[in-house]
């Protein structure tokens, strides 16, 4: 599975798109792979539709590095909820990490 290292900029981009109203009427859950799939379809230039849904699950991450931490970075040693998305296009899966405030 491959990992988007940039996947940190899921909780910002969620927190806007929520601000925005942007899908209203979704679940917490919906809204996280809404933005997770708009931002894979941008970044690898495939439509949302070629984007399947493998896993969605909520979780408390140990650290503030949300499941993918690098190794030359300090992290607050505190619990954090967040989520992990797991999307695939073609053969591939693209693993997105967040949290949530």
């Amino acid at each position: 599975m491959r990992s988007i290292r940039s996947t940190r900029w899921v909780g910002p981009l969620l927190v806007l798109a929520v601000l925005l109203g942007c899908g209203e009427g979704l679940t917490r859950q919906e809204r996280w792979v809404q933005v997770a799939t708009e931002d894979l379809a941008t970044r690898i230039g495939v439509t949302e539709a070629d984007i399947e849904l493998v896993q969605v699950e909520e979780v408390v991450w140990p650290d503030s590095g949300l499941g993918c931490p690098d190794p030359d970075q300090m992290y607050a040693q505190a619990t954090q909820d967040g989520f992990r998305i797991v999307l695939r296009s073609g053969e591939k899966e693209y693993a997105y990490h967040g949290g949530v405030d």
